[in-house]
């Protein structure tokens, strides 16, 4: 019966020595897959998309000096033209493209158009903040 007990025994440590090495390989095996799912996360989130904005022509009801902003409105971060150099009803910007950051969800999100009439501002004083006495004004906003 001893040596009975002693071939279980030995068995039993078999089985325990193999059941402890499927474990190990199963442990190397999430390891590795981790490791693939770390860097995958790391390479989406390196990963940058961007809106191509590009403003064409533009026609106002009455000549003055304009610009243009753009933003996603979930975003926050907002690009503008230059101001027009002459006063027009079609004003023409030399910076008028833009790259705003987004990411893939791109279609929960809103572009949000601003236009700007810059106009003298008889009350500012010279020096002022607003470059040579004129002042910015919200014409309108589109989405």
């Amino acid at each position: 019966e001893r040596a009975s007990l002693e071939s279980r025994l030995i068995e039993s440590a078999k089985a325990l020595e193999e059941s402890q090495e499927a474990v190990q390989k199963n442990r190397d095996a999430a390891t590795a897959l981790q490791h693939q799912l770390d860097n995958k996360e790391r390479d989406q989130s390196a990963a940058k998309h961007f809106l191509d904005v590009a403003v064409g022509e533009c026609e106002f009801a009455s000549p003055f000096k304009y610009s243009i902003v753009v933003q996603l409105r979930n975003r926050g971060e907002r690009r503008s033209t230059d101001v027009s150099k002459q006063a027009s009803d079609r004003p023409v910007f030399q910076s008028s493209s833009f790259l705003l950051p987004t990411d893939s969800a791109l279609v929960d999100d809103t572009l949000l158009i601003s236009a700007f009439v810059h106009v003298v501002d008889p009350a500012a004083l010279p020096g002022a903040s607003d470059v040579g006495g004129e002042s910015s004004r919200l014409l309108g906003e589109a989405q």
